[in-house]
C-alpha cells in the first residue's frame, strides 16, 4: 500500500532513533527474494545492507510480497503463491523473531479498485478475464490468513482493514515498527481514494480494445472527463445486491480473523 510505504518513509529518522530499519524500496524487496533463492545466510544480507548493531527491529516493505496486483487470484482465491513464499523467509531467518503485516480490504470494493490499477497499468483485459473464475463470494481473508501462518504452525501475523486506514495509520506504524509512543510519528493522514466505478473501468477497456492504435485513448485523460455513470450500462453481475453480500461475509470475516491464534488485528479507536 503507498500510503504506508509513504508514512514509513517521512519517519525514518525518528523510526532509526528508535532502532527501527527500513528497508521499503522496490529493490530492496527484490534483494530479500534473492537472497532467500540464492541460499545466501542473513548476516550476509545485513551486511550488504550495512544495518547498524544498534538494530532492533527491520521493517521490509513489499506491496507484492503475497503476489502481482494483476493477478489477485490463484487456486485457493486469494494470492496462490502465498504460503510458499512466507515459508521461504521463515526458514531463511530462521531464529529471528519474524511476523508478516497484511492489509484487508472488503472485496466489494477491492476487486474493481484492482482492476482499474490493471488498466492504469497498461495491462487492457476484459474484467471477466482478470476475475476469471473466481468465485467472489469464497474470496475470505481468513483462509489467506491461514496460509500465512503455515496452517497449524501458527505464525504471528498483524492483521489491518484498509478501510479504517486513515483513522490508525499511527496505531498500525506502531504495531509494524514496535515503538514504544505512536503519537510521535509524523506525517500527513491519508485519504481512502474515491475508486472509480466499475463500469468506468469496463468503459475505458472497451473505449481501448475499439479505438485505432494512434487514437487509444489514456489512462490519466480518461480519468479527467469520467462519463456520466448513468449513461454508463451496469454491470450484470457486480450489482447494489452482490456488494451487499460480500460486505456481509467481509464483516462476518473479520470477527473469525480477530478469533484466530496468533493474529493481532489492529482496530481504529472509538471516537467519543
Amino acid at each position: 500500500m503507498a500510503a504506508l510505504g509513504s508514512l514509513l518513509k517521512a519517519n525514518a529518522a525518528y523510526l532509526e532513533e528508535a532502532g527501527v530499519g527500513l528497508r521499503i524500496n522496490p529493490g530492496h524487496a527484490g534483494a530479500l527474494q534473492s537472497a532467500v533463492k540464492s541460499g545466501d545466510g542473513p548476516a550476509a544480507l545485513f551486511e550488504r545492507w550495512r544495518l547498524p548493531e544498534t538494530l532492533q527491529t527491520l521493517i521490509v516493505f513489499d506491496d507484492q510480497a503475497l503476489g502481482s496486483r494483476r493477478k489477485p487470484f490463484g487456486k485457493h482465491f486469494w494470492y496462490g503463491p502465498a504460503r510458499p513464499r512466507i515459508e521461504q523467509v521463515h526458514k531463511y531467518f530462521d531464529g529471528y523473531d519474524v511476523r508478516t503485516s497484511i492489509s484487508t480490504r472488503n472485496p466489494a470494493e477491492l476487486i474493481p479498485a484492482m482492476y482499474a490499477q490493471t488498466l492504469s497499468e497498461k495491462n487492457i483485459i476484459p474484467f471477466s478475464e482478470f476475475i476469471g473464475t473466481t468465485p467472489p463470494h469464497k474470496l475470505l481473508w481468513g483462509d489467506l490468513i491461514e496460509r500465512m501462518q503455515l496452517r497449524d504452525a501458527y505464525l504471528p501475523v498483524l492483521v489491518w482493514t484498509y478501510e479504517d486506514f486513515p483513522r490508525i495509520w499511527r496505531d498500525v506504524l506502531g504495531a509494524i515498527t514496535g515503538v514504544d509512543n505512536p503519537q510521535m510519528l509524523e506525517g500527513p493522514v491519508p485519504v481512502t481514494p474515491q475508486d472509480m466505478l466499475l463500469e468506468h473501468s469496463e468503459d475505458f477497456a472497451v473505449r481501448h480494445a475499439q479505438a485505432p492504435d494512434e487514437a487509444k485513448p489514456s489512462w490519466d485523460a480518461y480519468l479527467e472527463d469520467l462519463p456520466d455513470p448513468s449513461n454508463l450500462t451496469p454491470h450484470p453481475v457486480w450489482t447494489p445486491a452482490l456488494h451487499e453480500e460480500l460486505t456481509d461475509i467481509y464483516d462476518e470475516d473479520l470477527y473469525t480473523i480477530a478469533r484466530m491464534e496468533a493474529v493481532y488485528l489492529v482496530r481504529p479507536r472509538p471516537l467519543f
